[in-house]
């Protein structure tokens, strides 16, 4: 596939899902949310930007190594998480729309772990492979520092975004906990799940693909900020939360979402525009 197709196609797709969070948005301060075709949408719309945002950068060999250990690692651990539990706590889907996958795990969920961790390994990569190819780091530091990284922003996310669902009826928690009625282990288990999908998906990138993959370069001009739309999205998605903590009258998980959400977004765009922080 024609590399400008690409290129302009992740850019329709992104402009898209930003026009629909807002309107998500609009729809639920009006109090008219959107019923189910929605989240369909929006799962379309974000699936065709990631999956263009990854043959763009990292060709087939790259996003097919993504696609499977990146949606597939915590396919499975969500999978065990529910017929395990966590420690002494169990948790269930009771309202979440979509079909379940099997072993019971719902689509939504699935396609939300993949998109939120690609999002959020967006950054850190891009800077690792900077970092590799000036002799800063090795292999093995830069998929450590890059897995840290993305894991804590995981993290960031689902403390967030974990009590919206709750109160929401999407899932319960049996026991509950100290954090909105979530117990500590849902963000443990959070953070051990995304390091170590993390590493694995950053291992092979850096390492086997290293210079074959795209990522900026001084010469390409307009290139940066295309490299970093996922990051600026995941801004955009904190601020989408945001809104939806105040409406549910949780005004600290509000301030987090906004604090979180506008300072990546206006990372993203320091980084992308001005190119005053070189990656």
């Amino acid at each position: 596939m024609d590399n400008a197709f690409i290129k302009w196609a992740a850019i329709g797709f992104i402009a898209v899902e930003a026009g629909l969070i807002f309107l998500d948005a609009l729809a639920h301060w009006r109090g008219r949310p959107f019923g189910e075709w929605f989240p369909r949408l929006l799962t379309a719309v974000v699936g065709g930007a990631l999956l263009s945002h990854m043959l763009y950068f990292f060709g087939e060999p790259g996003t097919g190594i993504y696609l499977l250990l990146g949606f597939g690692i915590p396919y499975l651990a969500e999978a065990a998480g529910l017929k395990l539990g966590l420690g002494s706590r169990r948790y269930e889907y009771i309202g979440m729309p979509g079909p379940k996958l099997p072993l019971g795990v719902p689509f939504y969920v699935a396609m939300a772990w993949g998109s939120l961790l690609y999002g959020c390994i967006n950054l850190p990569l891009a800077a690792a492979f900077s970092m590799i190819e000036s002799g800063s780091l090795t292999i093995a530091t830069a998929t450590i520092a890059t897995a840290t990284v993305t894991a804590l922003m995981m993290v960031g996310i689902d403390l967030i975004c974990d009590p919206i669902s709750v109160e929401l009826g999407l899932w319960k928690w049996n026991g509950g906990g100290r954090w909105y009625g979530i117990p500590y282990q849902n963000f443990v288990f959070w953070l051990a799940t995304s390091w170590i999908t993390t590493a694995a998906v950053a291992a092979p990138l850096l390492g086997a693909f290293g210079g074959a993959a795209r990522m900026p370069s001084p010469g390409d001009a307009g290139f940066l900020w295309l490299a970093l739309t996922p990051t600026g999205m995941i801004g955009l998605a904190g601020i989408h939360l945001a809104t939806r903590a105040k409406l549910l009258n949780f005004p600290v998980l509000s301030m987090m979402g906004l604090l979180q959400g506008s300072a990546l977004f206006l990372f993203y765009l320091l980084l992308a525009f001005t190119n005053l922080i070189p990656i």
